[in-house]
């Protein structure tokens, strides 16, 4: 009331600020009743029911297509308990999210995003192409489908990471699988925010290597200005992501490259000005 007296703009600027802290702390407890586990791992109890519908890659014998797919694309055998095939993907999302699109019936790779307690808050699909070169115009590489619409973004592998060490935070839940304590950043639109079970740790943004793409110039550069630090390509790699990256060299010389090519402040804005060159 006071404001309003003395100063009607600056009483108008204090709701709205008020308006806006109320909501992200409201945003904050909706994300922490996902990921209640912030100072302990988590404990996965039982497997979610609604996976009870597809098939795990490690159970599916060596000649079916899920399988060749993760053998053609070099995903490490050790996270196929993680990943699931859909032989009617459509099918699967509406038994996940009733208001979700309907998609239609095909057959994906399916990439469930999990909370601290194994269940499943949203998943990604991912067309199980051998030539995707042709079938990117013909159909979606990629579907996202949260569960709970009340999750902004979402972060693969969160329930996985060790938040005391070095987080490395990638684009594609695939790519997150061919380093060590990695995850993946699902929607970058809002890079300012990170859950709270990474507030204290150490983390290096790893996006695709593709320096004349102005979206992800713009991520790495709003990166920098919020003082994270980001991997930035040297200029002999010539493949696009991590996973082309797996084709030619292991995940050991993939995670030296990163950690020897990481930059922050004043050097990442340089080194940014040089990449964009290439």
């Amino acid at each position: 009331n006071f404001l309003k007296e003395v100063s009607p703009s600056l009483c108008k600027q204090y709701a709205y600020e008020n308006f806006k802290d109320k909501n992200e702390h409201h945003d904050k407890k909706k994300e922490e009743k996902l990921f209640t586990f912030k100072d302990k791992p988590p404990q996965f109890k039982r497997k979610d029911k609604v996976l009870d519908s597809i098939d795990c890659l490690k159970d599916l014998p060596s000649n079916h297509i899920a399988v060749k797919f993760a053998n053609m694309r070099k995903i490490p055998k050790q996270h196929w308990g993680i990943l699931y095939y859909a032989e009617d993907f459509g099918a699967f999302t509406k038994e996940l999210d009733p208001s979700s699109v309907n998609i239609g019936k095909e057959e994906r790779l399916v990439i469930p995003f999990f909370n601290g307690q194994g269940d499943v808050v949203g998943c990604q699909g991912r067309a199980l192409s051998m030539h995707e070169e042709v079938n990117a115009r013909e159909t979606l590489k990629y579907i996202t489908v949260k569960y709970d619409k009340g999750i902004d973004r979402l972060w693969y592998g969160l329930w996985r990471v060790n938040p005391e060490k070095r987080v490395y935070v990638v684009e594609g839940p695939i790519d997150s699988l061919f380093l060590r304590n990695a995850t993946a950043l699902v929607g970058a639109g809002a890079l300012k925010d990170v859950p709270s079970r990474l507030e204290d740790s150490e983390m290096t943004y790893i996006l695709d290597n593709e320096p004349r793409n102005k979206h992800i110039c713009a991520y790495i550069e709003r990166l920098i200005e919020l003082g994270r630090d980001v991997c930035i390509w040297p200029d002999d790699i010539k493949e696009k992501d991590i996973n082309d990256m797996a084709y030619k060299m292991s995940t050991r010389k993939i995670q030296k490259i990163i950690d020897s090519n990481t930059y922050n402040g004043l050097k990442a804005k340089l080194r940014l000005t040089e990449w964009r060159k290439i």
